[in-house]
């Protein structure tokens, strides 16, 4: 049951953000508390992230998680306020806190030679700092970055998987509206009088099933099995790819039961049964197509941070 909920929910990106605005908020309370200048400064980001937490208690729809617009503005002020708070942060904590961001956000090459530079600036205290709020800053933006491809990725495999959806649609439309008695799809051998349509309208749905059923079936793999911990923030990227194994299994089993029916690939369906059956078992099958889909996600949610760990 949590995989099926987990694969229409995309507003789990508010979770994060909000517990993140807490923990800013209350290190400026701790700031406020026990600085002396910069009183003004600290009440002004406190009410910035008393706002955004407002914002973040309101419900978002699914298309506010796909446009990203608001996901986007979210952390990129979040990200604004932790590197200001971050300058308060003694020397051995700004560097544990850069370290970090380097090793979880960038490539393994970069975040040695940051780490490298920041330990070869020992004797240069100020300099040293000042690298690391850089760093910080650097790990930062590419995140966003990272997370804005990532969403064009989704928003582009939502878009080609609507339009598929959408295609088969329309050839039902056709079949019962303008080709009646002409079958796209060629009737089982034992003559049954089920309408054409319905005949077509049956191998879509049940390769679209299919399909949703391949798609649970790596999203237990990836996310379960691996225990994988989805550190996008962001966006959840498993209704991208439970949308397309759908409209890919709903297509293969169109064109798999055409192949068979038409006898250009050898076999034979001789009742309705076996056909739903050669339908759904094309629709599943669509898990050999999909597994470059499904590597991109695995790497979405690799998790990265240690990785670089000099």
């Amino acid at each position: 049951m949590a995989i099926v909920m987990g694969v229409f929910s995309m507003g789990g990106w508010t979770v994060q953000a909000k517990a993140h605005t807490q923990i800013l908020r209350e290190k400026v309370d701790d700031l406020q508390a026990s600085e002396s200048a910069g009183k003004r400064k600290f009440e002004n980001w406190r009410q910035d992230l008393d706002d955004r937490k407002q914002l973040l208690e309101r419900s978002h729809s699914w298309w506010d998680s796909l446009k990203g617009d608001k996901i986007e503005e979210t952390w990129s002020e979040l990200h604004h306020i932790e590197v200001e708070v971050d300058r308060y942060e003694s020397t051995p904590d700004l560097l544990h806190l850069a370290e970090e961001h380097v090793h979880e956000h960038l490539p393994r090459a970069r975040a040695i030679h940051i780490s490298r530079e920041l330990k070869s600036l020992v004797e240069k205290p100020q300099e040293q700092r000042s690298r690391a709020i850089d760093a910080i800053r650097e790990a930062h933006q590419a995140a966003e970055d990272r997370h804005a491809s990532e969403r064009n990725w989704q928003r582009g495999i939502f878009a080609i998987s609507a339009l598929a959806l959408l295609a088969g649609l329309v050839l039902i439309l056709i079949q019962a509206l303008f080709v009646r008695d002409v079958p796209i799809i060629p009737p089982p051998g034992d003559e049954s009088d089920v309408p054409n349509a319905l005949l077509l309208t049956l191998v879509l749905f049940v390769g679209l099933i299919g399909g949703l059923l391949g798609a649970l079936v790596t999203q237990y793999r990836i996310y379960d099995k691996r225990q994988a911990v989805l550190n996008t923030l962001w966006f959840d990227p498993r209704p991208a790819l439970t949308m397309a194994k759908m409209a890919l299994g709903m297509w293969l089993a169109f064109f798999g039961v055409l192949l068979v029916g038409s006898g250009i690939v050898v076999g034979v369906y001789t009742s309705v049964a076996a056909l739903v059956l050669l339908a759904f078992l094309f629709g599943y099958g669509q898990q050999a197509m999909t597994k470059f889909i499904d590597e991109k996600v695995a790497s979405m949610l690799e998790e990265k941070k240690g990785d670089g760990q000099p």
